[in-house]
C-alpha cells in the first residue's frame, strides 16, 4: 500500500499517468518499478506517508482553485432504473462469442438477467475484424421499445493498443476547434458502417423507439463517439457510459455535452475516467453520475450529480489525486462486475494482433 501511493505520486509529478504502476513487468519497466519500489518503501519507512497525503491533499485543493467546480446536486430517483438496466447491456457487450443475429439477446447466467428476460433481439454483432478489435451489438428491446448499442470494454492487446493512441485530431466537421481521440475514433470507425446501417434500418422499421448508446471503459469512449457522430446524421442518442476515459479537448467536450441527454457515471476514486490526463488538455462531458458508495446495492442517495468538463468534488478529486482502485472500475450498479461474462468465458487478455 506504501509502495503504490507513493508511486502514483511521485509518477504524478513526473507527469506519467498513475495507473502505469500496475503494469507487468514487461519491455523492462518492472526493473525501474522495483528500484522506485525499493526507495519508496524506505521512504515510507521513515514516516514520508504522512507528508505524501498531505501534498495529495494541498495538490486537490489547488486543483480547485484552478478547476473550480459546482457541489454535487441529489440524485434523480426515478433514473436509477433506467441506468441498472442499461448497464446490463453495457456487461452483454462482454459475452462477445454467444450472439447471433435475429435471435435473443442473452448472456451467460447471471450477468444480464433483466435484459435476458426481455423480449430483446441482436440485430448486429462485430468484433475480431479491424486492428482495434472493436467489439459489441446493436439490440432492438421491444420490451422498452429502445434500440441500444453497446460496446465492450478492453479485453485484448488490440484494444490496449487502441487505447495508447493519446494524440487527438482536429473535428471540425463536428464543431469548431473540437478535438478527439485518435484511438477512440479509429475505433469506432472499425464498425461505423454496420453500427450507422442498422441504427438507420431499424429507426426507420421503429419510428416511436428511443435511442441509446452505452459502454464500460474503453467502450465508453467508442460510445460517446458514436453518439456523436450518431447525433450529427440527425438522431436523438441518449449517451450512458460506465467508467469511460476522456474522448477529447474543452471544445469536444462542451459540445457533447450540450447535445443531451448525457449520463457519465463513475464510481469511487477509479483511475480510468482520470484518463488521458488533463495536462494533455482532455476534459469530460457532463454531467457527471458519481457513486460515491463502494458495495451493492447502490441506492439513490449514493450518487450524486457534478457539472462541469472538469470538477475536482466528483470521481476526479475522490479520495485524493491519484488512485489504484480497479476493483471499482469493474463494478458498476449490477451484483458482478461488468466483464464478468468475458471472464466467466477465457482467462486472461486476448493476445490475437
Amino acid at each position: 500500500m506504501h509502495f503504490k501511493r507513493l508511486t502514483g505520486f511521485v509518477l504524478v509529478l513526473m507527469g506519467i499517468p498513475a495507473p502505469a504502476v500496475l503494469a507487468k513487468p514487461i519491455f523492462g519497466f518492472g526493473e525501474m518499478l522495483n528500484g522506485i519500489k525499493k526507495t519508496l518503501n524506505q521512504l515510507a519507512d521513515v514516516g514520508l506517508m504522512d507528508l505524501a497525503d498531505s501534498i495529495q491533499d494541498e495538490v486537490k485543493d489547488l486543483l480547485n482553485g484552478v478547476f473550480p467546480g459546482s457541489p454535487g446536486q441529489p440524485f434523480p430517483a426515478e433514473l436509477l432504473h433506467f441506468l441498472t438496466y442499461t448497464a446490463e447491456f453495457a456487461s452483454a457487450s462482454y459475452c462477445d462469442g454467444i450472439f447471433v443475429v435475429g435471435r435473443k439477446t442473452q448472456c451467460k447466467d447471471p450477468f444480464c438477467p433483466t435484459v435476458t428476460k426481455g423480449n430483446v433481439l441482436t440485430e448486429a454483432y462485430f468484433a475480431n475484424k479491424g486492428s482495434a478489435d472493436t467489439t459489441g451489438i446493436v439490440a432492438l428491446d421491444a420490451t422498452t421499445k429502445a434500440i441500444v448499442v453497446a460496446y465492450r470494454g478492453s479485453q485484448s492487446i488490440r484494444n490496449w493498443f487502441t487505447n495508447a493512441k493519446i494524440e487527438t485530431k482536429p473535428m471540425p466537421e463536428w464543431c469548431p476547434g473540437c478535438e478527439v481521440h485518435v484511438g477512440f475514433l479509429d475505433a469506432f470507425q472499425e464498425e461505423q458502417t454496420t453500427v450507422v446501417d442498422s441504427v438507420t434500418r431499424l429507426m426507420k422499421n421503429y419510428p416511436g423507439y428511443k435511442l441509446v448508446v452505452t459502454g464500460h471503459s474503453l467502450g465508453g469512449a467508442i460510445a460517446t463517439v458514436a453518439a456523436t457522430d450518431l447525433r450529427k446524421r440527425g438522431f436523438q442518442v441518449s449517451l450512458v457510459t460506465y467508467g469511460s476515459p476522456r474522448v477529447g479537448n474543452e471544445a469536444l467536450a462542451k459540445f457533447i455535452s450540450a447535445s443531451k441527454p448525457n449520463f457519465r457515471v463513475t464510481h469511487l476514486n477509479e483511475p480510468v475516467p482520470r484518463l488521458p490526463p488533463l495536462t494533455l488538455g482532455y476534459r469530460h462531458v457532463e454531467p457527471e453520475y458519481h457513486i460515491f458508495k463502494g458495495d451493492y446495492p447502490i441506492g439513490p442517495s449514493d450518487i450524486k450529480v457534478y457539472s462541469g468538463t472538469v470538477n475536482f468534488e466528483g470521481n476526479t478529486g475522490f479520495g485524493g489525486v491519484t488512485s489504484f482502485n480497479f476493483t471499482a472500475h469493474r463494478h458498476y450498479l449490477l451484483p458482478t462486475k461488468l466483464s464478468a461474462c468475458d471472464d466467466s468465458m477465457r482467462q486472461g487478455i486476448e493476445f490475437k494482433i
